[in-house]
């Protein structure tokens, strides 16, 4: 599988062009995904581009029956985690909350997650803020905090502490925060949101990461007054191997 992806990543990066930035999608523990997303990620940070790897880790009873998809998915991961910067890794394991919902079901609730991180990342370096967090900043952060991931949450203006907690406990990534995270911290809302809300939430991400070393903050304000208010964080330095190590499980599963 590795001699395919060779052959087919030069056409892939130049049908994929000059976009600044791009989510690269693959299911790992098959032959296919697992060699080409590192490739692909790889070649496409070296032309500038912000790639960025969305990794679906497979269920444990996968990996438990099937050795080589456990060795394919690790090869995989230990790859990206090597390059650093933005990792999306999205676990099927994590899916199990929703196991009483139809399948079809479960799987549109984790396409809708997966859309919304890909819809807040891209929205908060477009559109300018009134604290402004640009590609470029986001790339310089990037490059100095390791691996990363992405955390997302929505929670009504009055509930700034509850916004960072489900930001970081109420996600379907598999990740696990190191005794030194950095983290860049987006704040979206409306006419009335006011600064001491928004304080308040970059506080609450501060004393959640363990006074990170270094924080980022943006902001931004629509004309209209909202309810809800979006957070979007970039939290970097994760603990080595995390991603890797969520692939073992915790307990046994039940008789």
């Amino acid at each position: 599988m590795r001699a395919g992806a060779e052959e087919a990543r030069e056409e892939l990066v130049r049908r994929i062009g000059s976009s600044e930035i791009v989510f690269l999608l693959a299911g790992l523990g098959g032959g296919t995904g697992s060699a080409l997303l590192p490739l692909l990620t790889r070649d496409l940070r070296a032309r500038g581009t912000l790639a960025v790897p969305v990794a679906f880790l497979p269920f444990h009873i996968e990996l438990e029956s099937n050795p080589d998809r456990r060795s394919n998915a690790l090869g995989a991961l230990s790859e990206l985690e090597e390059m650093g910067g933005l990792l999306l890794a999205l676990s099927n394991e994590k899916l199990r909350r929703f196991e009483s919902l139809p399948m079809a079901r479960v799987l549109q609730a984790r396409n809708a997650y997966l859309h919304g991180l890909v819809e807040s990342l891209v929205d908060m370096v477009e559109h300018p803020s009134q604290l402004n967090v640009d590609l470029a900043s986001l790339k310089s952060h990037l490059a100095q905090s390791g691996v990363s991931t992405l955390l997302l949450s929505e929670e009504h203006i009055s509930e700034p502490e509850r916004l960072v907690h489900t930001a970081l406990t109420d996600t379907l990534l598999d990740f696990e925060l190191s005794e030194n995270p950095s983290a860049l911290v987006h704040v979206d809302g409306g006419s009335n949101l006011t600064l001491g809300t928004v304080d308040r939430v970059w506080r609450a991400m501060r004393r959640r990461l363990g006074e990170p070393r270094r924080m980022l903050v943006g902001t931004r304000t629509h004309p209209e007054p909202r309810h809800v208010v979006r957070l979007t964080a970039v939290v970097g330095g994760l603990r080595p191997r995390s991603v890797r190590d969520a692939l073992v499980p915790l307990r046994a599963p039940p008789a």
